[in-house]
């Protein structure tokens, strides 16, 4: 079993680049223009948003900065990490509640930010259309469940539904996880009467798979690769 400081599926990035050290771009995220750094062509390598911006055809490019005013900075972040080493590390960082760090080696206790960061790392993936960053955020997810066995907050549920569309894996792989692994106090923890488009969605997917063995329902019994996007790589 991998340890909650040791990703075990997302450890590479797909497709390695050779850094152009001589080339930077300035992105600034969220409302605040959080002020990020980066190597430019490692930035366009997989994301079409990004060689667009950076191609010479738009005032981004002549200026080398790049504005994501609706991203959440922890988001980009957690892509920038993860495009320089291939870890996607949901595990520290920042969020509104605050900073914190879990000690090496522990079990994380409160998954709620992890799932939320899981989210918003999501909207990012989609508009930057990097389509190997979602796939490693699937890796991300089901090791976050073989680690923890634990279940996304009401907050990251609530999240999903408003930021993301509804056939979105992180959607799906919520509603499949609350539809047949959480018991009736997880349940009753994460939705309430008002969450109509949860109960929805957990109702069809059950009595869609009525007749399927719970064993073979479960997060643990499905591959991520179901999931994966197999444009990945490729950009549109």
């Amino acid at each position: 079993m991998a340890t909650p400081n040791t990703p075990s599926h997302a450890t590479l990035p797909p497709r390695r680049v050779r850094i152009d050290f001589g080339k930077e771009v300035v992105v600034l995220v969220g409302g605040s223009e959080k002020r990020f750094v980066c190597h430019a062509n490692l930035l366009t390598a997989q994301s079409p948003f990004f060689e667009a911006a950076l191609s010479g055809r738009w005032l981004e490019s002549e200026e080398k900065l790049v504005r994501l005013p609706e991203q959440a900075p922890t988001a980009f972040s957690i892509y920038l990490n993860w495009r320089y080493t291939g870890a996607v590390d949901l595990w520290d960082g920042e969020d509104n509640a605050g900073t914190y760090t879990i000690p090496e080696g522990a079990i994380k206790e409160n998954q709620g930010p992890r799932f939320s960061r899981l989210v918003r790392c999501s909207v990012l993936a989609d508009m930057l259309q990097d389509h190997a960053f979602s796939n490693a955020l699937i890796d991300s997810y089901f090791d976050l469940v073989e680690i923890t066995y634990q279940f996304p907050s009401s907050t990251a549920v609530n999240l999903a539904f408003q930021l993301l569309a509804e056939g979105s894996w992180v959607r799906r792989l919520f509603i499949r996880q609350l539809a047949f692994d959480a018991n009736a106090y997880e349940l009753s923890q994460r939705i309430n009467e008002h969450d109509f488009q949860v109960v929805s969605a957990i109702a069809v997917l059950s009595i869609m798979e009525r007749g399927v063995p719970m064993k073979d329902k479960r997060i643990r019994a499905k591959r991520q690769s179901m999931y994966h996007n197999p444009a990945e790589g490729k950009k549109k």
